[in-house]
């Protein structure tokens, strides 16, 4: 059995839809390539799911279609920052040789959702951290349709330097001291 049946196989699962009652998204699909600026992820709701099993004709045309998609799993818990809202890592690494084994290393940045976490939410600024997703929103910051809040403030807050993430979780433990 491919990967691919024994996925369908998994989403027909008494275990699978037992898990879903509580968390309602247990995955996400992505497209294995060519897609940017968060148009290649979806999250598995109950949409999705029967738009893959009607296309995927519930597994048994797996291997069939010129398509390549990965599913991964979704972290229903995630640590949230101060505002309750998803992040994520963007750090960078090149591996310059293998023999000898030479790295080279960034820090990079966090960028973090401008909407706060809820698993029940089928809106994908909830559950991605992508840019490209928060640009409504820039743009009524802009307009100053969110009252004190700037455009510019929202940037900021979206996109933390490594350093910031430090800061942030050396104060938590401080007040939890």
């Amino acid at each position: 059995m491919t990967e691919c049946q024994q996925f369908f196989k998994e989403l027909d699962s008494k275990a699978y839809q037992d898990r879903k009652k509580e968390e309602p998204i247990q995955y996400l699909i992505k497209k294995g390539y060519g897609a940017h600026r968060a148009a290649g992820i979806e999250l598995l709701d109950e949409e999705e799911e029967l738009r893959l099993k009607l296309e995927y004709n519930n597994g048994a045309d797996c291997g069939l279609k010129d398509k390549s998609l990965v599913a991964q799993k979704y972290i229903s818990n995630p640590l949230l920052l101060d505002k309750q809202n998803k992040f994520d890592f963007r750090i960078y690494m090149l591996i310059a040789s293998i023999k000898p084994l030479i790295v080279y290393y960034h820090d990079g940045f966090l960028r973090v959702s401008l909407s706060q976490f809820d698993k029940f939410s089928k809106e994908r600024n909830v559950h991605f951290t992508n840019t490209h997703l928060s640009k409504t929103v820039f743009a009524e910051a802009g307009e100053n349709k969110l009252g004190d809040v700037t455009e510019d403030e929202l940037r900021d807050y979206q996109m933390w330097l490594m350093e910031d993430l430090q800061e942030y979780l050396l104060k938590i433990v401080l007040y939890l001291l």
